[in-house]
């Protein structure tokens, strides 16, 4: 797994980084970066959601160190992207302060009190479909989603986040602070 990601580290050291946040991980150069055996615009949602999570709270974090934050927690050497606790030990190798979010009850409550959030859930039914990482924003008229779907370049205005996971979707959310 270190020599794929040490390989990954300098194919994606010669890709130019996209400025600001990312949405549409299968456009542009984002989707030639490289994250376990693909390219991220297979499996690279999880390492754009922390991406984009981390600018929310005012940082600038480079994508490189983060893919190589989360390839340790990558399922079948990213086949299957991140795996949802491992984005949890990835914010914490990262040094981030964060709250883990188990349940959709708690994910539901956290909306009204916390600002940035990184969600996973299935995209369609539970277990019979792909999952996806996508970080969102509360502002104050509804949600601003990072990297909903692969092709859309900007981020999405949301009235009501239980429209994007139901509770059968669910998987895991974090908020960070």
């Amino acid at each position: 797994m270190k020599a794929i990601a040490k390989r990954n580290r300098t194919i994606n050291g010669s890709i130019a980084l996209p400025e600001g946040s990312i949405s549409g991980q299968g456009q542009g150069s984002v989707s030639e970066l490289r994250f376990g055996l693909y390219r991220m615009s297979y499996n690279g949602c999880g390492a754009i959601a922390l991406y984009n999570a981390l600018r929310m709270c005012g940082e600038q974090p480079d994508l490189r160190d983060i893919a190589l934050a989360l390839e340790p927690h990558l399922v079948l050497l990213g086949t299957f992207g991140v795996h949802p606790d491992g984005m949890g030990k990835a914010i914490h190798a990262l040094s981030h302060p964060y709250l883990r979010l188990a349940s959709y009850d708690e994910f539901t409550r956290a909306l009204a009190r916390h600002r940035v959030f990184i969600l996973c859930f299935w995209t369609k039914r539970p277990w019979c479909s792909s999952s996806h990482f996508i970080a969102f924003e509360r502002k104050s008229d509804g949600y601003e989603v990072h990297n909903l779907y692969n092709n859309i370049l900007a981020p999405m205005k949301i009235a009501d986040m239980t429209a994007v996971c139901s509770r059968r979707q669910f998987i895991r959310a974090y908020v960070l602070e």
